[in-house]
């Protein structure tokens, strides 16, 4: 069934006590981006960030930890630095709250949530065209009310904005929706068609003269600025989307998207949106079809990892340095060369077979820039923790810092697919638990005797189990092994994080 030269060793998790510093940054993207220095010197325009700043690229699909993030928050500061053409204002929307706002103000009212899918997605779509066209006017209003209260557009947009008390921007639109729908529902009972009633009443609340009045003003300060505004939709990690409400919030999302964009060389707006990208695969086909030719699923090489990891200790180890100091290390050979006048270029593993550092490293983690910068973080931690230089590092150091905290990367990697597969970080842990590292298609069928009794009480069956561990990660083509000729019985590699 699997090779016998192969022998699962667990690591030695000795270090657990240790709590990883931010060496090389921050892990979380909005933490770091939220500091007065931001992080601009090392981030790394890799071709799916360039891929994304295109105008035709509404969807930025990543696996939780791979930038998403990051890279929102990079394209703002590169629009609001005028580094982007035609973009001179840029805003981000913090979906939570839109998502969980819309999805919460929804199922509050049942016999609402009771409406059929094309009619609630219809209506939120109109709701989110609103979220975001007065997020472009905040972005506009807040970058140069000051300077221009004389002129007559924004002036229009700024009163707009103080009656709906977003003028101070302390209230995003997402609340003041939020309280408006809030206002009308208390004002009825449960009735259906008081509900619907209700809901029409938003609609005409929300696209009030006054609104289509700043909406237009907006259109032509942009014209006349001759600049354009991007909304950013930012991603969150948690989606249901075996619950109705929640696949339509997300439906009207992507609509209110393509709408903003078939009009936006009129209007100069345009939208753009994350999502996880563990999402994807269950998307409706209808959502598939509309995202599929706007889309960028973020990728990382190997040696963008090994760039970005160069860019982050050079400016630990020089702090204010020169841009141009970080620009050459967008050079693989270059980052790695200086990586390694400070790191040793081999290590020994705990089973004595040697490894190219760099890659004894990376091999732990799914090529996710997150995963890869905890792991230095805690060898670097480490370090200091053993009295020991962070500017030479010894390989056993490596070894031990690699293994130190594992159980971090591992943490919250299933979280995602609790929403889509219930049970599901117990499945794997009770599916994998013991398994050999390598081994054919049928050994997986004995694997999964072991979850037959959660299979049945969480409503699944065993193709379900397996689709989840390949979706997840945790396991993987063997592709050395792969009988191509025999696609039904292929040799699968688990890649668990903590071989």
């Amino acid at each position: 069934m699997y090779d016998s030269k192969w022998i699962r060793q667990n690591p030695e998790l000795v270090r657990q006590s240790i709590t990883p510093k931010p060496f090389l940054g921050e892990e979380n993207a909005t933490d770091e981006w939220a500091q007065e220095r931001k992080p601009v010197e090392t981030f790394l325009h890799t071709s799916s960030y360039e891929t994304f700043k295109r105008d035709d690229c509404l969807y930025l699909f990543g696996r939780r930890g791979t930038g998403k993030t990051a890279m929102i928050h990079m394209l703002q500061y590169e629009v609001r630095a005028g580094r982007i053409p035609h973009y001179k204002y840029a805003e981000i929307i913090d979906e939570e709250d839109a998502y969980h706002e819309l999805s919460i103000n929804v199922r509050r009212t049942d016999p609402l949530s009771q409406l059929p899918q094309d009619d609630l997605v219809y209506l939120l779509t109109k709701k989110w065209v609103w979220i975001l066209n007065l997020s472009a006017m905040v972005a506009v209003v807040k970058a140069e009310y000051k300077e221009h209260k004389a002129d007559k557009d924004l002036s229009t947009i700024a009163k707009y904005l103080q009656n709906q008390n977003l003028l101070d921007f302390s209230t995003n639109p997402i609340k003041r929706l939020s309280k408006i729908i809030t206002e009308e529902f208390e004002a009825v009972d449960n009735a259906t068609i008081k509900a619907a009633t209700a809901f029409v009443k938003i609609i005409n609340r929300l696209y009030a003269p006054d609104y289509e009045q700043a909406r237009k003003a907006l259109v032509q300060f942009l014209k006349k600025s001759k600049s354009g505004c991007l909304v950013m939709v930012d991603s969150i990690q948690l989606y249901n989307l075996q619950d109705d409400i929640a696949e339509a919030v997300v439906t009207a999302l992507i609509e209110a998207t393509l709408r903003i964009y078939s009009i936006r060389e009129a209007n100069h707006i345009l939208v753009k949106v994350a999502f996880p990208s563990e999402l994807y695969p269950h998307f409706s086909p209808q959502n598939k079809e509309k995202t599929e030719r706007k889309n960028v699923f973020i990728l990382w090489r190997y040696r963008d990892l090994v760039s970005l990891l160069a860019k982050r200790y050079w400016q630990m180890i020089h702090k204010n340095s020169n841009p141009d100091d970080y620009t050459r290390l967008n050079d693989f050979h270059t980052a790695r060369n200086f990586i390694y006048q400070h790191f040793p270029k081999q290590v020994t593993s705990t089973s004595n077979v040697k490894f190219d550092t760099l890659a004894y490293v990376i091999r732990h983690t799914q090529k996710k820039p997150r995963q890869v910068i905890v792991l230095f973080n805690t060898v670097l931690t480490l370090a200091e923790y053993l009295g020991a230089s962070l500017s030479k590092i010894t390989p056993e150091l490596i070894v031990e810092g690699v293994h130190a905290r594992l159980d971090m990367l591992v943490r919250g990697e299933l979280d995602m697919y609790e929403q889509i597969c219930p049970k599901a970080e117990q499945l794997v842990k009770r599916a994998l638990t013991g398994a050999p590292s390598h081994f054919d298609y049928s050994t997986l069928d004995v694997l999964l005797k072991e979850v037959n009794q959660i299979i049945g009480t969480a409503g699944l069956d065993k193709e379900d189990v397996k689709r989840l561990l390949l979706e997840c990660g945790v396991i993987g083509l063997w592709t050395e092994r792969h009988n191509l000729s025999n696609p039904k019985k292929p040799f699968l590699w688990l890649s668990l994080n903590t071989r």
